[in-house]
């Protein structure tokens, strides 16, 4: 039997999205010294073939592997377009976002500290701001790395990574490595 697949089917030139993220994790690491690390975490939603995943978490080793979800990224065997859930903070820094979308989270988090969700749980602002996510579209490779680069640039992740690197170096048996 002759092989009827062309010689060039395994090249690739274009790179998965969970791909470019454990590079940006690298990239992460070897910047803070190895103090912030990050973790991709796969969805439990996650079913092959059909749609991945994947969650961007910033981690410190140093204090028992503290987690902060920056973002989560979906995609399907296309790879793009994919879709980036941030929080609200982040996406109103980054992109010009509808209008309805910020009226909403206003309205939603300048709630009474006393009433209560269905849950049992108190919904207060910080509750509300952490659950709503906002979806940003990458149509493209070049469009999700220029989300990424904004993502990474914006306050909520400078502040996030500085206070892990300000909490461990805080400790006085561990040495500062940026001094």
């Amino acid at each position: 039997m002759t092989d009827l697949w062309p010689e060039d089917i395994t090249q690739v030139s274009i790179k998965a999205p969970v791909t470019i993220l454990k590079e940006q994790a690298e990239f992460l690491k070897k910047k803070t010294k190895g103090i912030v690390d990050v973790l991709i975490v796969p969805s439990v939603k996650t079913q092959a073939g059909k749609e991945f995943i994947y969650g961007f978490d910033l981690v410190s080793p140093a204090l028992n592997k503290i987690h902060y979800r920056l973002f989560t990224v979906a995609y399907d065997i296309h790879l793009y377009p994919a879709v980036l859930y941030v929080d609200v903070e982040i996406a109103t820094e980054i992109r010009p976002l509808n209008p309805d979308v910020l009226r909403y989270w206003e309205e939603n988090t300048n709630v009474d500290q006393n009433i209560t969700e269905a849950r049992g749980r108190k919904k207060t602002s910080r509750n509300i701001e952490q659950n709503l996510q906002i979806k940003l579209m990458a149509v493209t490779q070049g469009a999700l790395i220029e989300i990424l680069r904004d993502i990474f640039a914006s306050n909520k992740a400078r502040q996030i990574i500085q206070n892990f690197i300000a909490q461990v170096v805080s400790d006085p048996k561990k040495e500062n490595p940026f001094l």
